[in-house]
């Protein structure tokens, strides 16, 4: 299972913001304090974390998916989660 996170950092109270994923959020909230990457969220000043949330994801090769079969397709991400299991 890998672990990403979705968060959300904005420039100030009613300011702008930005939605952002990443599997590194420490990281990553770094780089947008410390404008290391040049962009939308250093041209507006987001780097106030508002929000994040945690995920784990099952990732699939194209042959593992195959050894589901058609009614995996039907299947929601919750379900396909269950049946990996």
């Amino acid at each position: 299972m890998k672990k990403f996170a979705v968060y959300i950092v904005a420039s100030g109270r009613n300011g702008t913001i930005y939605i952002g994923m990443t599997g590194n959020l420490p990281r990553r909230i770094w780089e947008h304090k410390n404008k290391v990457i040049p962009g939308f969220t250093a041209r507006y000043g987001c780097d106030n974390l508002v929000w994040f949330e945690i995920f784990e994801i099952v990732l699939l090769s194209h042959k593992a998916a195959e050894g589901l079969g058609r009614e995996s397709d039907s299947l929601s991400r919750f379900e396909l989660g269950e049946v990996l299991r």
